[in-house]
C-alpha cells in the first residue's frame, strides 16, 4: 500500500450512489470523492452538498477527463454502464461498475476486453461476496464440511405486492434495464454461486411480466423468473448414476428464484447448499442481519455460526467492505483474485442471464457461454 489517496468521481445520483458508492468510498481512510455527475443538476447539487463533495457535472465526459480523478464508479441505469465504463477506461481511470455489468453479453465482453487492454482495475458491484455469511458458507464448502455438494437453492424477493398506484421506474423498462429482476437479482445469485462453488453451465428458465390493472403503467421488463441450472464440479466420475440419464456424480443441480412482485413471509433471501454429509445456508444481504448455518449429518437441528458483532449491527456493512475493497484494489493496482469480482465475473453472469433468456423463449436447457 502507498500513502496516496484514491480520488474518485461518481457517475449517477440515484439511491445506490447515495447509499453505497459515495459513503463507501468516503469511509475508507484513503478514499476521496472529488466530483459527482448526473443529468439532473438540481439532484446532483443536493447530493454533493449532503456529502460535502466539491464539484458536480451533468456530462460524464467532463468528469472522466479530469486529471485529478484516479477512478470512476458507475451508478447509472444499466443502459449507460457500457458507454460510461469505456469512456472512463479510455481516459485512464479505474472503474467500479454496478451490476449487471451491461445490457447484454456483447457489451460485457467489450468492457472486459477494454479493461484487459488498459491494465486498469475493473470491478463489479457483487455485494454478496462481502457479506460475512456468504464468506462463512464458502469457507465451509472449501473445508469439505458437508461432503460433496449436489444441490443448491437460491432466491431473492425484492419487491412487494402489486399496487394500482405503482409507478414505473427505470428497472421496469426494458430500454433501461437488463431484463428487470432477472438482471438485477439473478446476476447477484449467479455470482454468489460462482464465488462459493463454481460457475453455472446450463440453465432452463421460465419468466413472466405480470399485467397491471388496466389504465395503469405497464412494465416491459421481467417481474419474476424461476430457473433450474446445472454445474459440474471437478473430481466427479464420468458415468451416469443408475436410473438417471442426466445425473452424473459431480453434477450440482441448482434452483433459482428472483421476484419483484411479492414479499416473502419470512426473511428468505438466501443460498442453501446440500451435500452428501450435511447442508449449509447463508442469508444474502447487504450486511445487516446476517446469518450462516450448518446442518451436519446425523443432526436434526441447524447450528448457527458465530459471525461476530458486525453481522447484526443493523448497518449494510457489506456495501462498505465492497467499496473499501475497490479503493484497496486501486492502491495495489490489481484486484484480490480470491475475493474481488472483476469484469470477467461480470461477463460470466451476463452469459448466464442470456442463457436464461434464451431458455425462456425456447423452452429448453441452454448452455451458458
Amino acid at each position: 500500500m502507498t500513502d496516496r489517496r484514491v480520488r474518485v468521481g461518481v457517475v449517477g445520483a440515484g439511491l445506490f450512489a447515495e447509499q453505497c458508492h459515495i459513503p463507501g468510498i468516503q469511509a475508507h481512510p484513503k478514499g476521496e470523492v472529488v466530483a459527482l455527475c448526473a443529468r439532473n443538476h438540481a439532484r446532483v447539487e443536493r447530493l454533493a452538498a449532503r456529502f460535502d463533495v466539491p464539484d458536480v457535472h451533468t456530462d460524464y465526459h467532463e468528469l472522466v477527463a479530469r486529471p485529478d480523478i484516479d477512478a470512476v464508479t458507475v451508478a447509472t441505469p444499466d443502459a449507460l454502464h457500457c458507454e460510461v465504463t469505456l469512456a472512463a477506461l479510455q481516459a485512464g481511470k479505474h472503474v467500479f461498475c454496478e451490476k449487471p455489468l451491461a445490457m447484454n453479453a456483447a457489451q460485457a465482453r467489450e468492457m472486459a476486453e477494454a479493461r484487459e487492454r488498459s491494465d486498469l482495475v475493473g470491478m463489479v458491484a457483487f455485494t454478496f461476496r462481502y457479506s460475512l455469511a456468504l464468506m462463512a458458507l464458502r469457507r465451509l464448502l472449501r473445508e469439505n464440511a458437508i461432503g460433496r455438494p449436489f444441490f443448491v437453492q437460491m432466491q431473492v424477493h425484492w419487491g412487494n405486492l402489486i399496487a394500482n398506484t405503482h409507478e414505473l421506474v427505470w428497472r421496469d423498462q426494458a430500454a433501461e434495464s437488463a431484463a428487470g429482476i432477472w438482471g438485477d437479482g439473478a446476476s447477484h445469485l449467479f455470482d454468489a454461486l460462482a464465488y462459493a462453488l463454481g460457475p453455472v453451465q446450463q440453465i432452463c428458465a421460465q419468466m413472466m411480466i405480470v399485467p397491471r390493472d388496466q389504465g395503469t403503467p405497464q412494465p416491459d421488463s421481467i417481474d419474476l423468473a424461476a430457473a433450474m441450472a446445472r454445474l459440474r464440479l471437478d473430481g466427479g466420475s464420468n458415468g451416469n448414476l443408475p436410473g438417471f440419464s442426466d445425473r452424473r456424480e459431480g453434477d450440482v443441480h441448482v434452483t433459482v428464484l428472483t421476484t419483484r412482485v411479492d414479499r416473502s413471509r419470512l426473511p428468505a433471501d438466501e443460498i442453501q447448499v446440500v451435500g452428501t454429509h450435511g447442508a449449509v445456508s447463508s442469508t444474502l444481504t447487504r450486511g445487516a442481519g446476517e446469518r450462516a448455518s450448518i446442518l451436519r449429518a446425523g443432526q436434526s437441528n441447524w447450528e448457527d455460526l458465530d459471525l461476530g458483532p458486525e453481522a447484526n449491527s443493523g448497518q449494510p456493512l457489506a456495501l462498505t467492505r465492497m467499496m473499501g475493497a475497490f479503493v484497496d484494489a486501486v492502491l495495489r493496482g490489481s484486484l484480490d483474485p480470491d475475493q474481488d469480482p472483476g469484469f470477467d465475473a461480470g461477463l460470466h453472469t451476463q452469459l448466464a442471464l442470456e442463457a436464461g433468456l434464451r431458455s425462456a423463449r425456447s423452452g429448453r436447457w441452454e448452455d451458458v457461454g
